[in-house]
């Protein structure tokens, strides 16, 4: 994190995209290797290397998540297209799903200023056609997960 801050304090990073902690996780034997490395023989040469072999993984990984999140959202445009569900509504909610893939319906009533029942209209409808799955099991107050989202942005993070 200290290296993500120092980035971003030094105007490098406009927002921390890059999260190396898991790279770091993930070589957890060869990271300590190299701070005892630094501490002993002063080889700031290797961990820099290492370092920046982490930077490399996590960047590609980051682009290629990024790649796939957008290719997700012409995919569903298209479905939600092809299934006549192309209301301004149904396009904000994509969009409100990328920032929140985890959402309530009164949720939705407040962050696109709608009623209940276009709220729920939309919901079911995105329900039906596999785009969100509910995942609270309750007949009231519902949460409703955008789990093809999910999937792209929490692979590299599981050892």
């Amino acid at each position: 994190m200290l290296i993500a801050f120092y980035l971003f304090w030094k105007n490098i990073l406009s927002r921390s995209l890059l999260y190396l902690s898991f790279y770091l996780k993930k070589n957890r034997i060869d990271y300590y290797e190299w701070l005892m490395k630094i501490r002993l023989d002063g080889d700031w040469e290797g961990w820099l290397k290492f370092f920046l072999k982490g930077v490399k993984e996590v960047s590609e990984e980051a682009a290629n998540s990024a790649s796939k999140i957008i290719i997700l959202k012409e995919t569903i445009l298209k479905k939600l297209y092809d299934k006549k569900v192309s209301s301004i509504y149904a396009v904000e909610f994509l969009n409100l799903l990328f920032r929140k893939p985890i959402i309530t319906s009164q949720e939705l009533i407040k962050e696109l200023k709608t009623n209940k029942e276009t709220a729920n209209q939309i919901l079911n409808k995105f329900e039906e056609i596999d785009i969100l799955k509910e995942i609270s099991g309750k007949k009231r107050y519902k949460k409703y997960l955008f789990s093809e989202y999910i999937n792209i942005i929490k692979r590299g993070t599981e050892l």
